[in-house]
């Protein structure tokens, strides 16, 4: 992004089943960048009292933008942002959170944090955080294939006693 003297984008949305790296690739993200990182799950950031789930919202973004550059990682967004078109329309607090969420991805302009949410539920997620304000980004990290599976296999029988051809 400094080479070619363009914006970094402010959200990447990691999708895909469970144990395919999304957390792990975050992490290793940050440490690459030599970023802080904040990692929040949703028990982190909701509460069954109306309008806390939004105030750790808005400080959870404060803390960020004090900690920059900062990578922020929501695991399970789609149970933070829920998808207002679903269904069930959310209760006031999970609306409430939504809406902190969207003002505070708006207002990240000038400031060196980056969100990453993961999933393994897209189709949860409310549309409105899929735009190029937002998440920019939405990346799929799928199971690895049958070639992928076997290398995966070798390098953790790198050390046994085994024929890796046999694998």
């Amino acid at each position: 992004y400094m080479q070619y003297d363009i914006d970094p984008i402010k959200g990447v949305l990691f999708q895909g089943p469970p144990g395919t790296g999304k957390t792990h690739i975050t992490r290793a993200l940050a440490g690459e960048l030599d970023w802080d990182f904040i990692e929040l799950s949703p028990a982190d950031v909701t509460s069954a009292l109306v309008g806390e789930g939004a105030k750790n919202i808005k400080d959870i973004f404060q803390t960020a933008k004090e900690h920059q550059p900062c990578l922020l990682f929501f695991d399970e967004i789609d149970s933070i942002a829920v998808n207002r078109t679903g269904s069930t329309q959310g209760t006031q607090s999970e609306q409430m959170m939504l809406t902190q969420l969207l003002t505070e991805m708006n207002n990240l302009d000038d400031e060196d944090v980056i969100v990453i949410g993961a999933t393994n539920a897209p189709e949860e997620v409310d549309k409105a955080l899929l735009n190029a304000t937002r998440f920019s980004e939405v990346i799929e990290l799928p199971l690895p294939d049958t070639e992928a599976r076997k290398a995966i296999l070798r390098v953790h029988l790198r050390d046994r006693p085994i024929l890796q051809e046999d694998i």
